[in-house]
Order: structure tokens, then C-alpha cells, then sequence
């Protein structure tokens, strides 16, 4: 008995309709202002919108949204196939410094352009409030400079830097000692003076190590000093966001008025292939009593403010300003020769 094997073949036919040309806008990228959002302060926020589709035949809207509750629109005019346009707002919202933030765009939020895909018109970017540390701290949420010490006598401030010079740390410390001099010339103290007080100022930049001042020590003519006053700042964003600082040591105790010698010590020098602290000098301050000077009112305004007013750091001359308000003693404007 034969077997028969029928073939069967079906034939589908699939009409496939042509999809339409049409606009196809999407958030290409969201901009900060020199690439971060700043706390303390308004920020610039762009989107680049692009047009990959068609001719759009009319204008359209841009929605920016502000995860902490900042949101606004506007209004683009129509955009030609293959174009793009950058849309920038200014968020108002003052933010404090380490606050995380979700910014969302969304190109045509509004739907006025018919387009192929509507899943590329919105974008997100995830970014956290950092501080310009470039500005004046009283703009970065710090302190102003306040008043040390005022001193209201017959008598006058002399300052020196000596033969103090800057020792870059990129590379380390060729030597661990770093030492000032000053003449008697540098500090010019009349014999019938009397000390009041004698302050010396250490600043320093680029703490790559971070150990400043843990491996810092200071002799003044032979003397060991205690750091009376560490006072520091920083950029506190993107690259080389090392601390910046100033060691304030009283050597009142152990000036001299013939001549003074200063003598640092960096137990963690780093040389030769490694980064340390880079030294800026020092500063000798002397305040003295003497019957035979005017009367003077002295104000002592300490601290460490890193400022750059630069338009591609976001920051103005005015902003790049460390405030100084003086303190402690009444000022008579009649008394001031």
C-alpha cells in the first residue's frame, strides 16, 4: 500500500505601510554653568535640542524640571531638519552645598510637533551642589574675615615677608627645611619700643597630601612654636580641588629685634616623584608700643580666602572678593588725621 505525502503552501502576504517623514526632536545634552551646579547662588542650566527628522513647520516648547521643586518653560521657534539650538534659563533656587539634584528636559513637552518618535525627548542628569570655592567665602556660605585683635595705642604694625620665597611641593621637597630670615632693617623697631605683639603667617597651596599641618614643624631662632590658628579653603570642585591654608604661630615670646630667623620642617617632604604642599612664604607682623609714635588704632583681620574672579570659572571681580569687617574698637572719623 502506497503512502501519499500531500504538500500544502500558504502564502502570506505582508503590506508593510511607509512610515511618514516627520520632525524628530530629542535632548541631545544638559549644560551647568563651567559644568557644575553651584550652591549659594543662581545657575545657568542649558539643553541642546536637535532636530534629526524633517522641517518642523512651527515653534515648540522646552521644559525644564528641578527635582527639589524649581521648574520653567520655553519657547522654541520652529527648528529645520538636521538642526540644533542651545536653551538656557537661570534657576534661581539657592542650594546648599552637597545637595543632590535631578534636572529633566523635555523637548516639545507641550506635544505641538507631530513626530515619528517620542521616546529621545527627554533627558536627565543627576548631579550634586558643590561651593566656587573661587568666590569670596561670604558667597559660599563661609565667614568673612573677623577681627583677630584690635589694639588702640601710641605705637604702629610692621610686616616682612624676609628673603621667604615659594617652594613648589609638584614635586616634592628637595629638602625637608625651609627657612626665612629677616634683617633688622626688614622689621624696623624703634630701641624705645615695646613689643605688643609679633605674629608669623605660613601660607601654603596644592595640599596634595592633605597633611598639612600634621607634618609641619616650626622653630623661630631656635625656638619650638605651636600653631596658634589653622585657617583654610579650597576650590571645592573639579580638578586640583586641594586645600589651601595659613598657619598662624605667636612668636611674640622669641622676637628679635636685631634679626629672626625661621626654620620649617616637612617630615613628609615627598621628594622627588611625589606631591606635597607648595610653600608661598612667610610673614613676619610686629605690633609695638612707643610714646613717641601717634595714636593708632590697629585691627588684626585673620583667615584664608582663595579667590579667582574669571568668567570661565563662573565667577566676577566682585564675587572673587574676601570681606574683611573690622571689629572691637570705635572708629571717631573727627580723631583721624
Amino acid at each position: 500500500m502506497k503512502k501519499m505525502i500531500s504538500l500544502v503552501c500558504i502564502a502570506v502576504l505582508m503590506m508593510v505601510a511607509p512610515v511618514l517623514a516627520a520632525p524628530d526632536m530629542s535632548v541631545e545634552s544638559i549644560a551647568l554653568n563651567c559644568g557644575y551646579l553651584f550652591g549659594n547662588e543662581s545657575n545657568e542650566i542649558s539643553a541642546k535640542i536637535t532636530n534629526s527628522g524633517t522641517d518642523s513647520n512651527g515653534s515648540f516648547e522646552v521644559s525644564f524640571v528641578l527635582s527639589d521643586g524649581f521648574s520653567t518653560i520655553e519657547s522654541i521657534d520652529a527648528l529645520a531638519a538636521g538642526a540644533n539650538t542651545t536653551v538656557s534659563i537661570n534657576d534661581p533656587t539657592i542650594r546648599d552645598s552637597g545637595d543632590g539634584v535631578t534636572i529633566t528636559v523635555t523637548a516639545d513637552c507641550s506635544g505641538n510637533i507631530a513626530e515619528n518618535d517620542e521616546s529621545n525627548n527627554r533627558t536627565t542628569l543627576d548631579t550634586t551642589v558643590v561651593n566656587n570655592g573661587y568666590k569670596g567665602k561670604t558667597y559660599t556660605g563661609g565667614e568673612n574675615m573677623t577681627t583677630w585683635e584690635t589694639y588702640d595705642l601710641n605705637g604702629d604694625l610692621v610686616y616682612s615677608a624676609g628673603d621667604s620665597w615659594y617652594l613648589s611641593g609638584y614635586y616634592g621637597w628637595s629638602s625637608a627645611l625651609y627657612t626665612t630670615n629677616w634683617t633688622a632693617s626688614d622689621i624696623p623697631v624703634p630701641a624705645s619700643a615695646a613689643i605688643k605683639e609679633v605674629r608669623l603667617y605660613v601660607p601654603y597651596c596644592f595640599d596634595y597630601q592633605g597633611d598639612m599641618s600634621d607634618n609641619i614643624s616650626l622653630n623661630f631662632n631656635g625656638n619650638v612654636q605651636t600653631i596658634e590658628n589653622h585657617y583654610t579653603d579650597r576650590k571645592s570642585h573639579g580638578s586640583y580641588d586641594n586645600p589651601y591654608g595659613l598657619l598662624a604661630y605667636d612668636v611674640t615670646a622669641d622676637f628679635d629685634t636685631n634679626g629672626n630667623t625661621a626654620d620649617l620642617t616637612n617630615s613628609n617632604p615627598k621628594c622627588c616623584a611625589q606631591k606635597t604642599a607648595s610653600i608661598r612664604g612667610m610673614m613676619l607682623v610686629v605690633v609695638y608700643e612707643d610714646a613717641n609714635e601717634p595714636r593708632r588704632q590697629i585691627f588684626v583681620n585673620e583667615d584664608l580666602d582663595v579667590l579667582n574672579g574669571k568668567s570661565s570659572y563662573c565667577t566676577t571681580p566682585d564675587e572673587a572678593t574676601a570681606w574683611a569687617p573690622i571689629t572691637g574698637l570705635t572708629i571717631n572719623p573727627s580723631t583721624i588725621a
